[in-house]
């Protein structure tokens, strides 16, 4: 397992190590999906931040220059479907044509080629949505959330505006409560925090045990 974020931490940052490549916009993205792999068991895949989601094109062209490339045989694509998963797709999937990759005809299916690619938007299933909406979906029924839930509601009754990004505050009140509180969310998902079993994580599982 390979793990390269930007900026480049590794002397070797642009070398592709692994024949199979997952790419996200951002590093909490890449340390839950190397979280879930480990949970199944998978070692041998290449997680590799682009750094945001403009400039795709760009940023997939140079993965495509870098050495070693010509070795992978497996992409994945991820980014949030932010306010519209739609747009989320129709952007990614035309930043992978003008890329010179096969652009999937399906999210969360991969397309033949060389490499063989496949785009996923998260959080899977939905319209619209961040990272931290699906990791929330893992632990809705832990009882923690009821506490997490009446913290919002007491600064709503004291007339207090509630975050513009609700799910990414209610994320980090539950980290809170954990033993190492200053973290992530996407370090918490290395460090157990979400229910890495929950079956909202099945259908990226199947996605990772494809590649």
């Amino acid at each position: 397992m390979v793990v390269k974020v930007s900026p480049p931490n590794l002397p070797n940052y642009n070398v592709i190590e692994c024949s199979k490549v997952v790419a996200s916009e951002g590093k909490s993205d890449l340390y839950v999906l190397e979280a879930l792999a480990k949970s199944i068991g998978i070692e041998d895949i290449e997680f590799r931040e682009l750094g945001g989601k403009s400039s795709l094109t760009t940023k997939l062209e140079s993965l495509r220059k870098s050495s070693g490339f010509d070795k992978v045989v497996s992409l994945l694509v991820v980014r949030d479907a932010d306010l519209d998963a739609c747009s989320a797709w129709v952007s990614i999937r035309g930043a992978l044509s003008s890329a010179g990759f096969p652009a999937p005809h399906r999210v969360c299916e991969f397309v033949n080629g060389a490499p063989k690619v496949a785009a996923l938007i998260l959080p899977p299933d939905s319209s619209q949505g961040e990272l931290e909406d699906w990791l929330l979906m893992s632990i809705a029924k832990q009882s923690v959330m009821t506490c997490v839930n009446q913290f919002f509601n007491c600064l709503d009754s004291v007339s207090v505006a509630q975050p513009r990004q609700l799910a990414k505050a209610k994320a980090n009140v539950f980290i809170a409560s954990k033993p190492e509180p200053h973290v992530s969310v996407g370090v918490a998902a290395q460090k157990g925090y979400w229910h890495l079993e929950h079956e909202c994580f099945s259908e990226v599982k199947r996605l990772l045990r494809e590649m």
